[in-house]
């Protein structure tokens, strides 16, 4: 497997594949969902806009590419509503699916960690996980 340097790191990534320079059918999906606040309130701008860098070069590296889109998230916790700013990020891959998920599912709980989250939640080919 190709091996690169991450930028900014001293982390290096496998790649599962080449770059593409041909049309390549992608099997899986992912989408990562990028909080945008935790238990204490709204997630500071400058580690929220670290942890989406972080993502969407992970994605890139791992998966050739990546789109990524704001929405609303809703749900309902012990303390009642809540409603948040949340960013997608969705790629698609092909190559060794529990090697990039397990890559994918290491990148979440990092995220966790640095968004002091619960958890984050994840999709894989139309099933949500929460990490």
């Amino acid at each position: 497997m190709n091996l690169i340097e991450i930028a900014g790191t001293s982390e290096q990534m496998r790649l599962p594949y080449p770059p593409a320079k041909e049309h390549v059918l992608r099997h899986h999906r992912l989408t990562l969902f990028v909080p945008s606040v935790n238990g204490t309130g709204e997630i500071p701008v400058e580690t929220r806009q670290h942890v989406l860098a972080r993502c969407r070069e992970v994605l890139c590296v791992m998966c050739g590419g990546a789109t990524e889109w704001d929405a609303m998230g809703y749900w309902v916790s012990q303390t009642g509503f809540i409603s948040e700013r949340v960013t997608m990020i969705t790629a698609f891959f092909t190559g060794d699916r529990e090697d990039i998920l397990s890559q994918i599912v290491n990148l979440c709980r990092w995220m966790k960690d640095i968004l002091q989250q619960e958890r984050v939640a994840l999709e894989v080919d139309s099933t949500l996980y929460l990490v």
